[in-house]
C-alpha cells in the first residue's frame, strides 16, 4: 500500500514540477516527510533516487529531440553537484547522528522553506539582478 501511495506522490509531484517550472522533488521530500512511515535518511534516498530518474528520463527525451549540449558545462555543473552533494551528505550525517528524526525533519523542512523563499524572490527580482553567462 505504501508503495503505491510513493508512487502516486512521485507522479503526481513530477506532473505538477512539469507545469509549474519547479523540479518534484521539492514536493516529493515534504510529502514522504508528512506521511511518517520512513524516517528522514530512507525519505532523502527515496527523494533522491526519484529525482535522479525524473533527471535521466529528461535527459534522454532531450537527447532524442536532438538537443546538444555542451560538454564543458555539464561536466563543471556535474562536478559542483557532485561536490555540494558530498558535503550535504557529510553536514547530513553529522545532523543526523546529533539530533532526533522528528528535528532532522524540522531543520530539513526549514531549510526547504528558506530555499524556496529565495527561489521565489530570485525569481520576482530576476530583471533586477544582474546576470553573468560562463564561458
Amino acid at each position: 500500500m505504501i508503495t503505491l501511495l510513493y508512487t502516486l506522490i512521485i507522479l503526481i509531484a513530477t506532473t505538477a514540477g512539469a507545469l509549474g517550472g519547479l523540479g518534484g522533488g521539492v514536493i516529493i521530500k515534504p510529502l514522504f516527510d508528512a506521511l511518517g512511515v520512513h524516517d528522514a535518511s530512507t525519505v532523502g534516498v527515496y527523494s533522491t533516487l526519484a529525482v535522479f530518474t525524473m533527471c535521466i528520463v529528461s535527459i534522454g527525451k532531450q537527447l532524442k529531440n536532438g538537443f546538444s549540449f555542451d560538454l564543458k558545462m555539464v561536466i563543471s555543473i556535474s562536478l559542483g553537484s557532485l561536490c555540494g552533494g558530498l558535503a550535504g551528505e557529510k553536514i547530513f550525517s553529522v545532523i543526523a547522528a546529533n539530533f532526533s528524526n522528528s528535528t532532522v525533519k524540522i531543520i530539513q523542512a526549514t531549510l526547504l522553506a528558506i530555499c524556496l523563499v529565495v527561489i521565489l524572490g530570485y525569481t520576482i527580482n530576476k530583471n533586477k539582478i544582474k546576470h553573468y553567462h560562463l564561458k
